[in-house]
């Protein structure tokens, strides 16, 4: 018997219809069609809910992990990468997780991350007012006006797309302003 990579599993995954009647269910599916190792706790084991899939033709590997974020997403799950091993965990408890820091916007993906923002033109306070719209129910940002910075903690795929919103409100302002210029040399009766 020689075990299959995820690639030789995934490469031929073809179904139309399928049903998930709990959380054990689906994590096995993934286990199966990604080869990766998954834990959860009592309570998380202990839901039921039913979620069908319905999807045309064949998936490669990362539609079906896509596949499977979607479907932990509508039961208020996510998978916490820990190592190699992946906690799957309520949405709203995730924001507590040890995460992995990120420096750039991810290109997506369900699960939870972290991103560290230094917008350079507008301040943290009004940039987490905007962000605090695109956020998801279970995400947070968390302004630290000293140090410049945001510290945003929410999905990958809503992270994703709060790029655009911080690339256009974070732009060099037009050069209206007060300023103030020293004055040398000209007699107080000049000014």
């Amino acid at each position: 018997f020689k075990q299959k990579t995820a690639y030789e599993i995934t490469r031929r995954l073809e179904f139309r219809r399928v049903l998930f009647r709990s959380v054990k269910d689906l994590v096995t599916w993934a286990m199966g069609i990604s080869c990766k190792r998954f834990v959860y706790a009592a309570g998380v084991a202990s839901r039921s809910a039913k979620l069908t899939m319905i999807t045309p033709g064949k998936l490669d590997a990362a539609q079906a992990w896509a596949l499977f974020e979607v479907g932990l997403d509508s039961m208020g799950l996510t998978a916490v990468a820990r190592g190699p091993i992946y906690e799957i965990v309520e949405t709203t408890s995730a924001k507590d997780a040890a995460l992995a820091i990120k420096r750039q916007f991810p290109d997506g993906g369900g699960g939870v991350v972290r991103l560290v923002l230094r917008p350079a033109h507008v301040g943290v306070d009004d940039l987490k007012a905007a962000l605090e719209l695109v956020k998801s129910k279970a995400g947070l940002v968390t302004p630290l006006p000293n140090l410049h910075a945001l510290v945003i903690t929410d999905d990958g795929n809503h992270i994703a797309r709060m790029r655009t919103l911080v690339g256009e409100l974070d732009r060099p302002g037009d050069g209206a302003g007060v300023w103030a210029v020293p004055v040398e040399q000209i007699g107080r009766a000049h000014v």
